[in-house]
């Protein structure tokens, strides 16, 4: 095959280089802000709230591209009573990334959801046309997340569970720089009065929604959840099904995620005032560098993952495929 190159300062540099250097730079935008993966071998680390479960760009059926949060994971004990799933033990998670869809291709909204006659009318009045994602494929109950300051959960007595990030030392630092070097600092929660919390009291939260004291906005909810049995999902990441992160909770609340835009293109700024011997912008057709990533939680998430693993997921996006392009074996 020829090869083309281009020439910047006198040295040539290969086309495949170049294009090598630019996903690169798509796979650093693309990754989500605060995203860091946790080391896959040590189930301790992972199997705690607020852990995203990235899937495996290869794992087909319905949890293909999903993203998976979870809330809550006991271990097996005698005692029934100190363990929320019974003497089993097991792990329980909510799907954030995946909209319920109704027959006219809509988000489907609360009232469609749930019988009329099993909707009291608080919910209803409060919550009926608000979109609902969808949890996972078992406990097909209404599951609610919301957001409230510290008075607020005191006034409104909502209670739940507080969603709390995992700290930086559980994260396996496989994230790479420009250089493949693993120097991108450890990253923070977002800074924030409130908190996120699963296992509410719906009801009240409703009341507290109709009294005006706390913005519809604030809650978000889900049917069906995503469930595990005792080392059932230990042996899932460690066959490579899902890749477990840490990030922000409020990824799960929204099921969207912030970019680190400005840093990379900062960083890739400084790199190429640093390398003048090579043409390392704006080179491959159609690649900008103001590009803006793409609105998709699990490519976002598997761009965090490191560079092989954001390669493979863009790689695999249908959207992408084309039957007239190269094999990807055509070497």
């Amino acid at each position: 095959r020829k090869k083309a190159y281009a020439v910047a300062g006198g040295v040539p540099v290969e086309d495949d280089e170049l294009v090598i250097q630019e996903q690169r730079r798509r796979n650093q935008r693309q990754a989500a802000k605060n995203v860091e993966p946790l080391k896959p071998l040590i189930p301790s680390v992972y199997l705690q709230p607020c852990t995203y479960l990235v899937a495996h760009p290869l794992m087909t059926g319905y949890f293909s591209r999903s993203v998976i949060c979870i809330l809550d994971h006991t271990d097996a004990k005698d005692d029934p009573d100190t363990n929320s799933f019974g003497t089993d033990g097991g792990t329980y998670g909510l799907v954030i990334n995946k909209m319920g869809v109704g027959p006219t291709g809509r988000d489907r909204m609360l009232s469609q959801v749930i019988r009329a006659d099993a909707v009291p009318e608080k919910l209803r009045d409060a919550f009926g046309d608000c979109s609902v994602r969808e949890g996972g494929p078992v406990n097909v109950s209404l599951q609610m997340i919301h957001v409230a300051t510290p008075d607020q959960d005191v006034e409104h007595g909502i209670g739940g569970n507080v969603l709390s990030m995992i700290p930086p030392t559980n994260a396996s630092s496989t994230s790479t720089t420009e250089n493949g070097d693993d120097d991108i600092p450890a990253s923070t929660a977002i800074e924030s009065d409130a908190a996120i919390y699963f296992r509410g009291d719906v009801l009240k939260g409703a009341q507290a929604v109709l009294d005006r004291k706390i913005d519809r906005d604030n809650f978000s909810f889900f049917v069906g959840a995503s469930c595990w049995e005792a080392g059932q999902l230990e042996s899932e990441i460690q066959r490579g099904f899902w890749l477990p992160c840490r990030g922000p909770p409020n990824v799960c609340f929204t099921g969207m995620c912030e970019h680190n835009t400005d840093d990379v293109n900062n960083r890739i700024h400084n790199n190429d005032n640093k390398d003048t011997g090579r043409l390392v912008t704006g080179i491959v057709a159609g690649t900008k560098q103001s590009d803006r990533p793409r609105a998709d939680l699990w490519l976002s998430m598997m761009s965090a993952n490191g560079n092989d693993n954001a390669t493979l997921a863009h790689l695999l996006l249908k959207e992408e495929y084309h039957e007239d392009t190269e094999a990807c074996d055509d070497f």
